[in-house]
């Protein structure tokens, strides 16, 4: 169990002194810990019990995952919507098919464009 009280110390360490946020984590694990001892886990399962509930709730330390800094959007919530439009791109590309190999100048027009002079092909 020397893992989770090496994990305790970090915790507390990275919440630099915050009771409430603290105090959760330990509420957390106590109950964890109950429950595995009541449940007769294996000592191996109940450490990783135990470390699981004590680092489940690491928020933003910007944040602390509300999304929003005062009126502005926090960069962890940008973050995130960045990566899901990513997602979301992809699902809508046909990525598979799309290569080098495939690419044809037959989609553009060998006419010039009237604004720029040049063909777009």
């Amino acid at each position: 169990m020397k893992n989770v009280a090496a994990a305790t110390r970090k915790m507390i360490e990275f919440y630099h002194g915050n009771r409430h946020d603290i105090a959760h984590f330990l509420k957390v694990w106590a109950l964890a810990k109950t429950i595995g001892e009541l449940e007769g886990l294996d000592g191996h399962t109940q450490e990783a019990l135990e470390l699981a509930a004590v680092v489940h709730d690491i928020a933003c330390p910007l944040c602390r995952d509300t999304g929003y800094q005062g009126e502005a959007v926090c960069r962890c919530l940008r973050s995130y919507y960045a990566k899901e439009k990513q997602k979301e791109l992809s699902r809508m590309l046909d990525l598979g098919s799309q290569s080098f190999e495939t690419f044809s100048l037959d989609w553009y027009s060998s006419a010039p464009d009237s604004r720029v002079g040049t063909s777009p092909r």
